[in-house]
């Protein structure tokens, strides 16, 4: 009895010591897996620096004079970081500096845009110290570094805020960069990036062919929808902020279009390029995004998807753009304790894509510390976090906007097929609606009605702006009513 016990305990202890040895050869094929389709990566992030923003000075791309407060902001927030006061600051001294900042510098130039040329002067007037010096892409110009270079720019951006300032606080080493986009009135903060290798062993020194996968950037605005938090830290893939992002602004001083940072300190000449890495083709996400369930386009307005998805949300952590994300604590925290239970898809010109946020419960409330944006093609396009946020991310419900727009037509005369959220502005996280409507339409000059469909876009403000009309029908009869001719195919 005891002879038969002891093998018993035996097999078992075998059996399970396989078991094991297949879940660690398991785990250890996954990771050689992810570090053949993952290239030697490096990366910097750099933690410290705050938004300084107040409550009540919310920034709206939406409105183009709430917008010319984005340049301030920026230098703003990099004043504050480089300086040694580390002290939690009112909603209302940061106003008042802002304010202060805005009329010094852009009043005095009768220039309600914030230029690269003017932030440099702000930061370099108003710097706590002198270990920091900043330029901008036209002093890198007379060092063989073209501005007009979207490449040659990233570089720069990547080189310089891998230098360490000699002298600088502890902590304060690293400088972030202010880079405008699409205008002078669109600044973001760059906060770190992903390469293959590092971009500075010592000044000047930097590797041929060096390949560009990501960066981190602080957006301070919000473009229409106000759940979309301004203090979000955004890792967008190298590519979709090429393509997306990243647009040349035009320089009234220089005459043309250029790519616009400031950065410390100016660059030298490098002699050396910069590629971007296409974003991996994640087709088993793809496969998954697309199944008929997730459509975009439903059968009813009101139809929705709110169920935990712990299939996509595997899926994403095996993504390896989105794993270089997670290799900085806050992205990491962010993802902890989170469920995926919500999935948005937006249409656009060129490839639709997927907004996912990922909610937790905090305080008996849900919240939305992380959202990622997917390409409906199965790559991967940026995810951001906020560790701190109260918000729970939203767009406008369909129904809502169904009934938005319903409540601006004739319903005597016209009628709603569908509608869908999509993409106007590049801005993923924004999206609004397109609605198709059919019903009557009048010729005024031929005194005839015909009936068409319009595509008619839902704006932030609630208002209609007609996208897209359905050619002009060809009549094949008509008849008369009244003093009027109907025709009809």
């Amino acid at each position: 009895m005891k002879y038969k016990l002891f093998l018993q305990i035996t097999f078992l202890l075998l059996f399970s010591t396989v078991i094991y040895a297949g879940i660690i050869e398991y785990e250890y094929d996954e990771l050689n897996r992810l570090k053949k389709i993952t290239p030697v990566e490096y990366t910097l992030f750099i933690n410290d620096i705050k938004l300084m923003m107040s409550t009540n000075q919310l920034i709206n791309a939406d409105e183009p004079e709430s917008l010319t407060l984005s340049g301030i902001t920026v230098t703003d927030s990099i004043l504050q970081y480089i300086s040694d006061n580390d002290e939690t600051q009112l909603p209302a001294q940061i106003k008042n500096r802002q304010d202060s900042l805005y009329q010094t510098y852009n009043e005095e130039n009768s220039n309600p845009e914030t230029t690269m040329q003017l932030i440099k002067k702000i930061l370099n007037n108003e710097k706590s110290n002198n270990y920091y010096n900043f330029g901008t892409t036209e002093d890198a110009l007379s060092h063989g570094v073209s501005y007009t270079d979207q490449n040659e720019v990233n570089k720069l951006m990547c080189h310089w805020m891998d230098y360490e300032v000699f002298g600088a606080s502890k902590g304060k080493e690293n400088v972030p960069v202010a880079v405008a986009t699409e205008s002078y009135n669109q600044w973001m903060i760059a906060v770190g990036f992903a390469t293959d290798r590092d971009p500075f062993k010592s000044s000047w020194d930097i590797p041929k062919d060096l390949a560009f996968k990501g960066i981190f950037v602080i957006i301070p605005f919000f473009r229409g929808n106000i759940s979309e938090d301004p203090e979000f830290i955004h890792y967008i893939q190298s590519t979709e902020w090429n393509e997306q992002y990243f647009e040349p602004v035009y320089d009234n001083s220089i005459g043309k279009e250029i790519y616009a940072a400031v950065l410390e300190p100016p660059e030298t000449d490098t002699n050396y390029k910069m590629a971007p890495i296409d974003s991996e083709q994640d087709t088993m996400t793809n496969e998954y995004l697309n199944q008929k369930i997730y459509a975009y386009s439903y059968t009813r307005p009101w139809d929705s998807l709110d169920a935990y998805n712990e299939k996509l949300h595997q899926l994403l952590l095996k993504n390896p753009d989105y794993q270089e994300s997670l290799k900085r604590a806050e992205f990491k925290k962010a993802m902890n304790h989170t469920k995926v239970k919500r999935i948005i898809k937006v249409e656009r010109r060129g490839i639709s894509y997927a907004i996912i946020p990922y909610d937790r419960e905090k305080d008996s409330k849900l919240v939305t510390p992380m959202t990622i944006v997917m390409a409906l093609d199965g790559k991967f396009e940026s995810v951001s976090v906020n560790n701190d946020t109260e918000k729970y991310f939203k767009l406008t419900d369909r129904w809502d906007a169904f009934i938005a727009v319903w409540k601006q037509l004739d319903h005597s005369k016209r009628y709603i097929i569908n509608n869908w959220a999509a993409n106007e502005k590049n801005f993923p996280l924004s999206p609004v609606y397109n609605t198709v409507t059919y019903g009557q339409i009048k010729n005024e000059e031929k005194n005839i009605i015909y009936y068409n469909t319009e595509v008619v876009t839902l704006k932030h403000d609630n208002t209609l702006a007609i996208k897209n009309v359905s050619p002009e029908i060809k009549a094949i009869g008509s008849y008369p009513k009244g003093n009027t001719s109907y025709e009809t195919t």
